[in-house]
Formats: structure tokens, C-alpha cells, sequence
């Protein structure tokens, strides 16, 4: 898997350039991209892209708390 963080409480398709990129290059052999972000659900952003509350990876994980 791949992934990356970001400290925000939105996300938007802009935020998958990268993975979108990578996912594009490696077909079949890309399991699923990941943005962490400081939200409260898991959201799917197309095939194998998904924003994931950072909370989910670090329980005790604030940004700005």
C-alpha cells in the first residue's frame, strides 16, 4: 500500500494526483493508495483511493487539538 498525510480536515481529488499517478504506472501490482487526513470517515476518492482519518492509523493522533 501507499499513502500519505495531510494535515487538513478536508480532502479533495487534488490530494490523489500523486497516488492517482503511481496507481496508473503499476496496474495490477497497486493494492490501494491512502491519504490520512485529521477527518472522521473513511472516504473512497475511486478504484483503490481512499482518505482515512489519521485517528484510525495513531488512536491518540490531534492535529490542532
Amino acid at each position: 500500500m501507499n499513502g500519505q498525510i495531510k494535515s487538513a480536515a478536508t480532502i479533495t481529488q487534488s490530494d490523489f494526483k500523486g497516488l492517482s499517478k503511481l496507481k496508473d504506472a503499476n496496474g495490477e501490482c497497486f493494492a490501494a493508495g491512502e491519504v490520512f487526513y485529521d477527518g472522521e470517515h473513511v472516504l473512497s476518492f475511486g478504484e483503490r483511493l481512499f482518505a482515512v482519518p489519521i485517528r484510525l492509523l495513531v488512536p491518540r493522533f490531534n492535529i490542532g487539538y
